[in-house]
């Protein structure tokens, strides 16, 4: 009897180390946006499925997800800085790899201009959100020829009421704005395919971060796993993310 006993006790000791956290799991913290939790709760598609995604990646790895949220420049320039681990969500922009590591694809955006329904070319006052730095938002606007808004909602106000002729966004964000708390400007604001480019989007880690190979591999591990234990296909799925706009979605990414 005694020998059944010790044989249990071993098994269950067995279990718990196996399925055990580890006890060196970190905090990773990623600036997000002002609107960080509006995002989630109005579920903007591609943010609320890939922070729930990496979310349970990470917790699976004995990790922790905090947000971080502040203006997006503020944001930026606190990662850049590298008082916080990372920067979510973010498309490899032109220039931004001068500043930034990148971790693996988390999946794809399209940027390109929001105008007036009634415009009529040329524009001659283009905008955009302040974003810092030589990071450009299209590779072939030069950032001095842009208005600078600090958020999205302020340059589709301005759209809006004619003060600029284009601004330029990515769609998924945009559609998610016009979708809700802009609802109101949805009839005459629309989308421009024509000159749009498609970005792989990240998180972005600071080439300054004192632990960036550690914060990398980290996160790496989590969006690894997370795709590995279905966890990103059935937040995709829940939040009605196209696939275009998937991992694997470069082959279909097109113009909406």
């Amino acid at each position: 009897m005694t020998r059944v006993v010790l044989l249990a006790f071993a098994i269950y000791a067995f279990h718990l180390c196996a399925f055990a956290k580890p006890s060196n799991g970190e905090t990773i913290t990623l600036a997000v946006g002002h609107d960080h939790q509006s995002m989630l709760d109005n579920r903007y598609d591609v943010y609320r499925a890939n922070w729930d995604a990496l979310k349970m990646g990470l917790e699976d790895l004995g990790h922790q997800l905090e947000a971080s949220a502040a203006p997006w420049a503020r944001a930026k320039a606190y990662v850049q800085s590298g008082q916080l681990d990372g920067l979510f969500i973010a498309a490899r922009l032109p220039a931004r790899d001068k500043w930034a590591v990148f971790t693996d694809t988390i999946g794809y955006e399209i940027y390109g201009f929001f105008e007036r329904s009634t415009f009529t070319p040329p524009a001659q006052i283009y905008a955009g959100i302040r974003l810092g730095g030589e990071d450009r938002v299209l590779s072939f606007i030069p950032p001095e020829q842009l208005l600078y808004v600090p958020t999205a909602q302020r340059g589709l106000k301005l759209l809006s009421d004619g003060k600029v002729d284009r601004f330029a966004m990515s769609y998924g964000y945009g559609q998610y704005l016009l979708n809700t708390e802009l609802k109101n400007m949805q009839s005459h604001i629309r989308f421009n395919p024509e000159n749009s480019e498609i970005r792989s989007l990240h998180i972005a880690i600071s080439k300054q971060h004192p632990n960036k190979e550690r914060v990398l591999q980290i996160l790496n591990q989590a969006i690894a796993h997370s795709v590995a234990k279905g966890y990103y296909q059935a937040a995709m799925i829940k939040n009605k993310v196209p696939k275009r706009m998937w991992i694997n979605g470069q082959s279909e990414a097109s113009l909406p």
